[in-house]
């Protein structure tokens, strides 16, 4: 016999073990009842982000807090008067007073109309020129009392004493009212030119917006 039938038999002769003539067979191991309480679930923790070259994770940022209330701030400035002899278009006529407390303004008399009117380049800009109208009539329509003021029409406001005396104590008519526009234009205003506007260019809006704010005047004196 080989070796190899031997290592067979010897294989065969061991599975085949035969039990004991009185061996019982074993019963089954009970089951244990199934468990009414079931385990929470386990919380999935976020793994820890490697840092990154060896540096430190960056740290959480803090509450933001709260900023204070700004409380507003008084200021109080002394209003100084004008330095030596100065006289300009905002150069003060106050003295050494510092400041104006209060202007009275006495209110119009019966029929008394006003009106305004400007040339400027462009909205809010300095008016080239600008004239100012107010005009009084009596019971039987005629002008008791006229005034007129420009602007831009040189170092200072500019009154038109003459012209208006023009208009007083008689009826508002157009021939009346271009005399007056040509006296003040020519004699009473003295109107610097720049790059805006020349000054007979400035002396020429005088003399239509004269026409323009007298009759809008008598207009509303009228009413």
């Amino acid at each position: 016999m080989s070796i190899f039938s031997r290592l067979r038999r010897r294989g065969e002769d061991g599975n085949s073990a035969e039990s004991p003539p009185n061996a019982q067979p074993s019963a089954p191991a009970p089951k244990s009842p199934p468990s009414t309480s079931a385990a929470p679930p386990a919380r999935a923790t976020e793994p820890a982000k490697p840092p990154v070259n060896g540096a430190e994770p960056p740290r959480p940022a803090p509450p933001p807090r709260e900023q204070p209330r700004e409380q507003p701030v008084k200021v109080t400035a002394p209003v100084a008067p004008p330095r030596g002899n100065v006289q300009s278009p905002v150069a003060g006529a106050i003295g050494t007073q510092g400041a104006i407390p209060s202007a009275p303004i006495p209110p119009s008399p019966a029929r008394t109309g006003w009106a305004f009117l400007e040339v400027a380049r462009r909205h809010g800009d300095y008016a080239q020129i600008g004239v100012a109208a107010l005009v009084t009539l009596d019971e039987s329509g005629r002008c008791r009392e006229a005034r007129l003021v420009y602007l831009s029409a040189g170092d200072r406001p500019m009154e038109a004493r003459e012209a208006a005396r023009l208009l007083a104590g008689q009826e508002i008519s157009p021939a009346a009212i271009t005399a007056a526009a040509e006296k003040a234009s020519r004699d009473e205003i003295d109107p610097a030119g720049d790059v805006h506007a020349s000054a007979e260019f400035k002396r020429h809006l005088a003399r239509v917006l004269t026409g323009r704010v007298v009759r809008k005047a008598v207009e509303r004196a009228s009413a």
